[in-house]
């Protein structure tokens, strides 16, 4: 029996392996040399203007959600690249994508606050100026929760 298939078909596996792995941080004193990002947590933020409040719906860090991306070498050779975006938020890895998804959290979250579909009966009444954690329970918005920042 001939080698040749059998030498061929490693070298494919091996040449279609990721140039890079995904860890996520167990401890905080985790010292694994690599990129470090943090997953984006959305909120939703609550100013006023002079037509009345804005509701914007914001990416922050998720500080329980931290990843290490470490470059790897194999057969072929590899140009990696990775983005990120305000110091934290991983928004290109190897290659370019746009899913869309934050400007769909911006229409959901202006819309969801605009009918009050988070139980409340409209932005002008219950929601005050501040920033509010967009709370999740089994995949989907239950509500949100007031940010209190306690002043240094």
């Amino acid at each position: 029996m001939s080698r040749v298939p059998g030498l061929a078909l490693l070298v494919l596996s091996l040449a279609g392996c990721a140039p890079f792995t995904v860890t996520r941080v167990q401890t905080p004193v985790d010292n694994t040399e690599g990129i470090r990002f943090y997953r984006p947590k959305p909120y939703l933020l609550v100013t006023v203007t002079d037509k009345g409040p804005a509701v914007t719906v914001v990416s922050l860090p998720d500080p329980n959600q931290e990843y290490i991306i470490r470059p790897r070498q194999g057969l072929a050779s590899s140009q990696f690249t990775a983005k990120l975006s305000d110091g934290w938020n991983l928004i290109e890895i190897g290659h370019a994508t746009d899913t869309g998804f934050p400007q769909t959290l911006t229409a959901v979250g202006a819309l969801a606050a605009a009918t009050g579909a988070f139980g409340m009966k409209g932005p002008a009444e219950a929601l005050t100026p501040g920033l509010y954690e967009i709370v999740f329970e089994n995949k989907k918005v239950t509500g949100l929760r007031k940010i209190h920042v306690l002043p240094q």
